[in-house]
């Protein structure tokens, strides 16, 4: 989520049309499931949560609390997850702005 988040607010801030990008990524390696269900640009996946204020599929605060059991999870086992620690201090940021009860895409906040 958070890498598509990323992509888009650096294609937008080039001047990318956000449903170009899309569609450029959809026929990329960036096509995954968040892009297709919680493109983080308005109007340009009908059901994407950013359409309707961020209305919860799987909460911010869900999110957080489930990377924390995978790091801790890592960490029993010295499994380094460098980037899932990254991804949860992003939805830690997320949660402390008051976005922890909207759905996990909100994640694309933090880049407004």
């Amino acid at each position: 989520m958070i890498a598509v988040t990323e992509a888009f607010a650096l294609g937008i801030a080039k001047g990318a049309d956000p449903k170009v990008l899309f569609d450029v990524m959809s026929k990329a390696s960036g096509n995954c499931w968040t892009l297709q269900t919680r493109c983080p640009a308005p109007g340009v996946v009908a059901e994407s949560p950013v359409n309707n204020e961020f209305a919860p599929g799987f909460m911010t605060d869900l999110m957080y609390k489930d990377l924390g059991l995978a790091l801790a999870a890592a960490s029993q086992e010295k499994v380094p997850l460098a980037l899932t620690a990254i991804a949860h201090e992003q939805y830690a940021a997320t949660s402390r702005r008051g976005f922890g009860r909207l759905d996990f895409s909100a994640v694309a906040k933090l880049l407004d």
